[in-house]
């Protein structure tokens, strides 16, 4: 669920932005009704409206992309042939469960609000109420008291998440955080087009190195191509006077437009290790300080080649930032593990009758308008954003599409 994410920011965010939320909806929506009972309190349907059109707003630009084929009634999980509607509205459900079993042990951890913060709630309910028209509130479904509940919900959730977690254990060693950083090349066999004159022709000259490779003499010319520019970048880079000091990606670069650079790190001495393909953290693992594996890294039966130097077996800077990170997951870990304990004890009892008439549509478009006196986008990564993964899922797929061979593949290992 993330919820260690700009905890702090989220809910002064969700307020300021809740005075200018915008919309154009069709559905009608009974935002009076009960959608959900957890031990004993009801919560109106208006809650969930109002944090779905927030979370349509955040996923405009996403929709607008799928067009006329349509998002929301796109099968998002074939192996459960749910809807991105259903995964996003299954999400809102469960967060709001969440914030609400999280809200009733506050007591538990001598959690309150004080009267200066239910005072800027007011005040941030009030002016979703005043600055947006009778047409707008009728298309979210959501009351003033529907904002300043979910406001509220969220404000437990930020002063509980230190309570809860303020035991965790925030020591963590070298031996356990320990981070090797690289720079790397990766070419993919995907860039290349065997019927492609130049590339026949790469590949032809490339004879002598595939062999010296090892390479199967049933390569396919793409393969052949991918692998010839690999050789050629690592035998530049083998030719720089110092290669620990080598610009590897004007290298890259110069010899094909193809070639992707990045720089990564790996946590050392974790078993589990999968950022990277299997085949370059090995590769990784063998070399010391500013050393460049000699050879060419195959991957991916052959559709994937790397080239890779380190450049510090143990960085220190980012071993220090690794550090915080684990002591972040870690208390991620424990709030989620709290908070789904709760949940597992909690009398829950939802409407789903109620609950069906909550729809997300194409047609309909919600925005959050960028006038406002604070920083708007904090929304997105905090009460606005789906820790269900929906949203996750759909930027993915999204991005995938427009995005070039070595982005979309990027994405994959990071």
């Amino acid at each position: 669920m993330k919820m260690m994410k700009k905890a702090a920011a989220a809910v002064l965010a969700c307020a300021l932005a809740a005075g200018s939320l915008a919309g154009c909806g069709k559905t009608v929506v009974d935002g009076t009704k009960t959608l959900v009972t957890i031990d004993g309190e009801e919560v109106k349907l208006g809650v969930a409206a109002f944090l779905a059109r927030y979370r349509q707003a955040s996923m405009y630009s996403i929709v607008q992309y799928y067009g006329s084929n349509g998002f929301y009634n796109t099968v998002a999980d074939t192996s459960t042939n749910k809807t991105y509607e259903e995964l996003v509205k299954e999400g809102i459900l469960e967060d709001i469960e969440s914030l609400v079993v999280t809200k009733q042990h506050a007591a538990d951890y001598d959690v309150t609000l004080t009267d200066e913060e239910l005072a800027e709630i007011d005040e941030a309910a009030a002016g979703y109420d005043e600055k947006n028209s009778d047409e707008v509130k009728k298309a979210v479904g959501a009351s003033k008291e529907d904002v300043k509940t979910l406001l509220t919900l969220y404000k437990y959730r930020e002063k509980m998440l230190p309570a809860v977690v303020k035991d965790v254990d925030t020591k963590v060693t070298d031996d356990e955080a320990q981070q090797t950083t690289f720079t790397y090349v990766r070419i993919s066999t995907t860039s290349y087009g065997a019927d492609d004159e130049s590339t026949a022709s790469s590949a032809a000259s490339s004879d002598a190195s595939t062999e010296a490779s090892g390479a199967d003499a049933e390569q396919t010319e793409a393969q052949k191509a991918a692998l010839a520019d690999a050789e050629k970048i690592l035998k530049e880079i083998k030719a720089s006077k110092k290669t620990a000091d080598a610009d590897i990606s004007a290298i890259a670069t110069e010899v094909t437009e193809n070639a992707y650079v990045a720089e990564g790190s790996i946590t050392r001495n974790d078993p589990e290790e999968d950022t990277y393909n299997s085949s370059l953290v090995d590769a990784v693992l063998e070399l010391s300080d500013g050393e460049v594996c000699d050879k060419v890294i195959e991957a991916e039966g052959g559709s994937m080649y790397y080239i890779v130097r380190v450049e510090k077996v143990f960085d220190e800077e980012a071993t220090e930032e690794a550090k915080e990170n684990i002591v972040i997951e870690r208390k991620e870990e424990l709030f989620d593990e709290t908070v789904d304990e709760w949940l597992e004890a909690a009398e829950i009892k939802v409407d789903e009758a109620v609950f069906a008439t909550l729809r997300l549509k194409d047609d309909e478009a919600f925005s959050a308008a960028a006038a406002v006196e604070s920083d708007v986008s904090e929304v997105v990564s905090g009460a606005a954003s789906s820790d269900s993964g929906a949203y996750s899922a759909a930027s993915e797929a999204s991005e995938s599409s427009a995005s070039s061979d070595a982005e979309s593949s990027e994405a994959s290992e990071a």
